[in-house]
């Protein structure tokens, strides 16, 4: 999987994409309990937490821990990073 995630959490999706130079990580909690963990983005740059009903955005350092309520959604950018030329589907607890 392109994410690490300690400790591993089945329930938690991610997809990554590049566009436009910037790296955006989609994270889903597939369930209704709460989860919490910390993954660890491979790509280095400044990292931006999204909350994408308010569109509000503050900084992230990389493998913080994340809590995402049942069935959340939650966006990681990340600029200036190394750009990769493929986009990634993976449940990243498995």
């Amino acid at each position: 999987p392109d994410v690490a995630v300690e400790p591993a959490v089945p329930a938690l999706r991610v997809r990554h994409l590049f566009k436009e130079g910037m790296h955006w990580y989609i994270l889903f909690n597939e369930e209704k309990e709460p989860i919490e963990s910390k993954p660890t983005f491979p790509i280095k740059g400044d990292c931006a937490w999204l909350d994408p009903v308010t569109a509000k955005s503050r900084p992230f350092a990389n493998g913080n821990s994340i809590h995402l309520a049942g069935h959340q959604l939650a966006l990681v950018t990340i600029k200036n990073g190394s750009a990769r030329s493929d986009n990634d589907i993976s449940r990243a607890g498995s």
